[in-house]
């Protein structure tokens, strides 16, 4: 077989390998943001307020600071997951892109040695 049509016959099986690579599925899990369901407490009145309704917010304010805390800190920790996805994700994209063009070098030469 001639060198060139090797060349193609092997870019044609790259194609086609690459193209069966896209078809699958992603490792990266995909999914919505949770909306936050903390409950705020309700605010006493500003006239003359119970001194029961006073206690409750007091008792509920700093438990609904901890569950906002604890949203965001979540919010936090997803985004820093992603993150490192993401890294891992553009890592092996260049590392399939440097296999690729070690192939290419080394079918480049081989033609080369060939003629």
């Amino acid at each position: 077989m001639h060198p060139s049509r090797i060349l193609t016959v092997i870019s044609l099986l790259i194609a086609a390998s690459a193209q069966a690579q896209d078809a699958a599925p992603a490792n990266a899990a995909e999914g919505s943001v949770p909306d936050m369901s903390c409950t705020a407490p309700a605010l006493p009145p500003r006239v003359e307020p119970a001194q029961d309704q006073i206690d409750r917010y007091n008792r509920q304010l700093p438990v609904y600071k901890q569950c906002v805390q604890d949203y965001v800190e979540q919010r936090k920790q997803a985004v820093n997951r992603y993150n490192a996805l993401a890294r891992q994700n553009a890592d092996a994209g260049a590392k399939a892109i440097d296999a690729f063009n070690q192939f290419n070098a080394k079918a480049r030469q081989q033609l080369q040695d060939n003629n």
